[in-house]
């Protein structure tokens, strides 16, 4: 939900009985907002074709609704718009772009109000221990990996996929770690990777290291946001509500903990201290992608890629401050790609102009003409914030 339209993903049933719940009885309602009905596929847990009923009483309604869904004949073409894989819808409001799968339709990333989200819809690593074969197991988990690796070259997250990419490596034994595969092998159980924090970072970080076959758990103190991402990701994420108890009570069976908490304008929380890593096993690994901010843990300080990880009680840090330096020449093409539409807008109209046009730019602002605009910046440094909407 945002501040001018929510969103509702693969609709299957509400949440008291088929009509009533928080979907009939208050999103629906919304008189003030925009509402978008979004269905990566046809099956009936992700697509309920009663959703093409409440235009009737919604005619403002949009759908936006995976080819499938029209190939199945679950729905015609004047339900909505409906996209296959490397397509886009953008009214200027809501912007969705269609990626693959690994079953059936689509995944989506959804663009709205600054917000980037990721909805994997049935982008899986399907295959099961007790029936597939190794052969099959091996296919499903190529193509999972291309698919993220498609999605990882589109959407721009340098940021995440080195720093688990990273973490893997200082797991072998000649970095120094415990000689850990990520995925294990048949009879061998996988590596154990523990994300703090559930954020965009954090979401993306589990993501990618459950596609590398590991066994997942993501913290956050957001519950909402725990239950969303829960039914988004692999069946080797689980999800876990984040305090110091039950942070100590993973750590002994850890491997690898990939710190992702970030307060905008103010300094990352230390949330293992130099005392929890007497916790862990010696030959575990940190990685710390908030040390621009100050670093999740205790005993965190900037490195560089010349001298990436040092040792402290036994527990190996990896916390280079500029991750995607060691892959120059993909993260400044994603960098340029990501920020070229916004470097155009301001060129083209002045940054005023371009500020007035784009929520993104708006909130970017951090000081104009000396007054701090950024709200966090400004309680941080206890300075007058100043809505930057009062200065275009």
């Amino acid at each position: 939900m945002g501040q001018t339209a929510t969103v509702i993903i693969d609709f299957w049933e509400d949440s008291i009985d088929a009509l009533h719940g928080i979907i009939h009885n208050e999103l629906l309602n919304q008189k003030e907002k925009k509402i978008y009905i979004l269905s990566t596929h046809f099956h009936p847990d992700h697509f309920n074709p009663d959703i093409l009923t409440w235009k009737q009483t919604h005619p403002d309604l949009v759908y936006i609704l995976s080819k499938d869904i029209l190939r199945h004949k679950r729905a015609t073409v004047k339900d909505g718009f409906f996209l296959k894989k490397g397509d886009t819808f953008d009214d200027g409001i809501l912007t969705v772009k269609a990626y693959g799968s690994t079953d059936s339709g689509d995944s989506f990333h959804i663009q709205l109000e600054g917000m980037s989200f990721f909805h994997a819809g049935d982008l899986n690593n399907w295959h099961w221990i007790d029936e597939s074969t190794p052969q099959e197991a091996k296919k499903a988990e190529g193509d999972y990996l291309a698919e993220l690796g498609y999605i990882k070259n589109d959407i721009t997250n340098v940021d995440v996929t080195m720093a688990v990419q990273e973490g893997a490596r200082f797991l072998e034994k000649p970095q120094g770690g415990k000689g850990i595969l990520m995925g294990g092998v048949p009879g061998v159980k996988p590596a154990k990777v523990l994300v703090l924090g559930a954020g965009h970072v954090g979401f993306a970080s589990a993501l990618i290291a459950a596609g590398m076959g590991a066994d997942v758990t993501i913290t956050d103190i957001n519950l909402p946001l725990l239950r969303s991402i829960q039914n988004v990701l692999p069946q080797n994420v689980h999800t876990l509500y984040s305090t110091e108890h039950s942070i100590r009570k993973e750590l002994p069976t850890t491997d690898m903990v990939v710190g992702s908490v970030l307060i905008p304008g103010d300094k990352a929380p230390h949330l293992i201290t130099r005392d929890m890593l007497k916790l862990m096993q010696k030959g575990s690994v940190l990685v710390d992608v908030a040390i621009d901010q100050g670093g999740c843990f205790e005993t965190s300080h900037p490195t560089t890629h010349s001298e990436p990880a040092y040792v402290i009680d036994g527990i190996v840090h990896y916390a280079v401050a500029n991750i995607p330096g060691a892959v120059a020449y993909t993260s400044t093409l994603a960098l340029t790609n990501a920020t070229m539409p916004y470097a155009i807008a301001l060129a083209d109209k002045g940054w005023k102009e371009a500020c007035k046009g784009d929520d993104a730019l708006l909130k970017g602002l951090n000081v104009v003409e000396g007054k701090v605009t950024f709200k966090a910046v400004a309680d941080l440094y206890k300075k007058s914030f100043v809505d930057p909407k009062t200065l275009l």
